[in-house]
């Protein structure tokens, strides 16, 4: 009678365990869409020869994912452009650049508004784990062209420089890179509440973040995230070299596992590098507010 009590403990004890474990990821469907919007706050502040400088780049961005094909381990995902908005000013030197694709009044002779009209309506690809890991990109170069054509440049050495800069900010892995902050969120296994795991992603910006199953239920799951960062951008006449830490709360739909919202902070110090300015290290620091949403 006690080996019988015994086995039956302990196979309620698997079942409690197996059922309070969940499989988290996406669970996608060929022709499910998403409509998102991208909204990010980055401050940078300098001190150059004892005075302060501080410099905002403010992003706004639509844009449209389509699940185009669903394989065993992954989903090529085609994704586009639908507006775009950006500006970079200065508390010193008030607006630097300021462009809106929704504008339906602006100067086509200005090449800055007709460049950025480029980034709409341009169909990428990428390839996608079911954890979020985006493993091949295809379409940054006709991305490129667009907004070269739209800029209505001939010169071949001016095209060729501006070309340059862009597969720099806009290239197919600079995009996938940025994707992989609000997609790959996802461990292997089976998760629990509280449970926590690992993921990494690379490029400009580096992190290695570390993830809390908050809550989950049937309709919702509630991911939290630290990270530590690492910041290298070199814009060809200027470096940044940042380390910071970055928190991030997601929110996701369970059904499908795509996020419903992402939110995350991060702040980093160090050194930037002006070509203008030799080898003299700039002390920089650089606090970035970013949102993700779907629009139902």
């Amino acid at each position: 009678m006690n080996f019988f009590k015994t086995t039956l403990f302990l196979l309620l004890i698997s079942a409690s365990t197996a059922f309070g474990q969940q499989k988290l990821g996406y669970n996608l469907k060929k022709g499910d869409q998403f409509n998102l919007t991208q909204k990010s706050l980055q401050t940078i502040k300098q001190s150059i020869t004892g005075m302060e400088i501080e410099l905002v780049n403010d992003i706004y961005a639509e844009f449209l994912l389509t699940v185009v094909e669903v394989n065993k381990d992954s989903y090529m995902i085609e994704f586009e452009f639908t507006n775009f908005a950006y500006e970079m000013r200065s508390d010193t030197m008030g607006p630097m650049l300021s462009v809106d694709t929704s504008s339906e009044e602006y100067d086509e002779n200005d090449v800055t508004q007709t460049i950025f009209r480029g980034l709409l309506n341009v169909p990428m690809t990428f390839e996608m784990l079911k954890t979020g890991r985006i493993i091949d990109i295809t379409g940054g170069d006709a991305l490129i062209d667009n907004m070269l054509k739209k800029s209505g440049i001939t010169d071949e050495m001016q095209l060729a420089a501006m070309r340059q800069g862009m597969e720099k900010e806009y290239g197919g892995q600079k995009i996938a890179a940025g994707f992989e902050q609000f997609t790959y969120i996802y461990p292997e296994g089976k998760k629990r509440k509280g449970d926590t795991w690992e993921t990494e992603i690379d490029g400009d910006l580096k992190a290695q973040h570390v993830w809390t199953l908050e809550s989950f239920n049937r309709n919702i799951a509630n991911i939290v995230g630290t990270a530590d960062i690492q910041m290298n951008i070199d814009s060809g006449t200027t470096k940044i070299q940042c380390e910071g830490t970055q928190t991030t709360q997601i929110v996701v739909d369970s059904a499908h596992g795509f996020i419903t919202s992402y939110h995350s902070e991060s702040t980093a110090d160090g050194e930037s590098f002006a070509e203008a300015l030799g080898d003299e290290a700039i002390p920089t620091s650089i606090t970035t507010i970013t949102d993700y949403t779907i629009n139902k």
